[in-house]
C-alpha cells in the first residue's frame, strides 16, 4: 500500500472521528481547541507547505476535498491566532524538511526545479 493511501486512510478516520463529535457547532475534537488541536497544528502546518513544495499537491483541493469534517478542522486549527502566532516560518520548515526526513522529490514541485540549480 502506498504511504499516499495510508495518509488517505488515517484521513478516512479522523474524518469518521470528528462525525462522531456531540457538537457539530465546533470544528474541534473537542467542544473547545484542546491538546489534540495542540499537538496536531505543528504536523498540520507542515501538511500545507511540505505538500504543495516537495509533491506538487494541492492538499486541499486534491486530498481534503474528499474529506469535509478534516477539512474544517484543519482550517480552524490553522487559523487560531495562537497556533498562527506560534508558527514556524515556512522557509525554516521546507530547510527543515530537507535536512531531516525529505529524501523524494516529486518531478515538477517547486523544490525540484531547486534541486536542479
Amino acid at each position: 500500500m502506498s504511504s499516499l493511501k495510508r495518509f488517505q486512510g488515517s484521513l478516512e478516520k479522523l474524518e469518521l472521528a470528528l462525525g462522531d463529535a456531540k457538537s457539530t457547532t465546533t470544528p474541534y475534537v473537542c467542544q473547545d481547541f484542546s491538546v489534540a488541536e495542540c499537538i496536531a497544528a505543528p504536523w498540520v502546518q507542515r501538511i500545507f507547505v511540505t505538500l504543495p513544495y516537495y509533491r506538487s499537491m494541492d492538499f486541499s483541493g486534491d486530498i481534503l476535498m474528499a474529506y469535509p469534517k478534516v477539512e474544517r478542522w484543519m482550517e480552524a486549527v490553522r487559523n487560531k491566532p495562537s497556533v498562527i502566532a506560534s508558527m514556524c516560518p515556512e522557509d525554516e520548515m521546507k530547510a527543515a524538511a530537507e535536512r531531516y526526513y525529505v529524501s523524494f522529490v516529486t518531478k515538477g514541485a517547486p523544490a525540484a526545479a531547486k534541486a536542479s540549480l
